[in-house]
C-alpha cells in the first residue's frame, strides 16, 4: 500500500514530462522556426560573423533622411530646453512623452542611415545659442 502513492507520483511526472516534450516538438515543427534565430540578442551570437555590407542609398535619399533626422534632433533639443525650465510635473510628463515620440520617429531614420554607412552611431547635440 505504501508503494501505490509513489507509483502514482512517478506516472504523473512521466506524463507531465512527455507533455512538455510534445510541446517543444510542436514548436520545432512550426514554419516560423528555422533554427537560425538569434538567442535573445546575445552578443555572443555576433562573434565570428562578418559585418553586413552597407545597403545602397542614393545621395538624394541620404540627404532627405539626414534632413528629417536633423529636424527631429532640433525638435528634441528644443524640447529638452523647455523641459529644463519647466517646474510643473504634469507638463514635464507631457514633454517626456513628446520626447519619446520624437525618439521613436528618429531611431528608424538613424538606423537606415547607419545601415547605408551614411551616419555615425552617436548623435551630436549642437549647443544652443542664448
Amino acid at each position: 500500500m505504501r508503494i501505490t502513492p509513489f507509483i502514482a507520483t512517478i506516472l504523473l511526472a512521466g506524463c507531465a514530462s512527455q507533455g512538455a516534450i510534445d510541446r517543444f516538438d510542436a514548436v520545432l515543427e512550426q514554419p516560423w522556426f528555422d533554427g537560425s534565430e538569434r538567442s535573445y540578442g546575445s552578443w555572443l551570437d555576433q562573434i565570428g560573423r562578418r559585418p553586413q555590407p552597407a545597403t545602397p542609398m542614393s545621395d538624394a535619399q541620404a540627404a532627405a533622411l539626414s534632413g528629417q533626422a536633423a529636424s527631429l534632433q532640433a525638435q528634441a533639443q528644443a524640447l529638452r530646453v523647455e523641459l529644463a525650465r519647466e517646474t510643473d510635473r504634469t507638463v514635464r510628463v507631457k514633454h517626456y512623452r513628446a520626447l519619446r515620440r520624437i525618439g521613436d520617429e528618429l531611431r528608424p531614420l538613424e538606423r537606415q542611415l547607419q545601415n547605408a554607412g551614411r551616419a555615425s552611431r552617436t548623435t551630436v547635440i549642437q549647443p544652443y545659442a542664448s
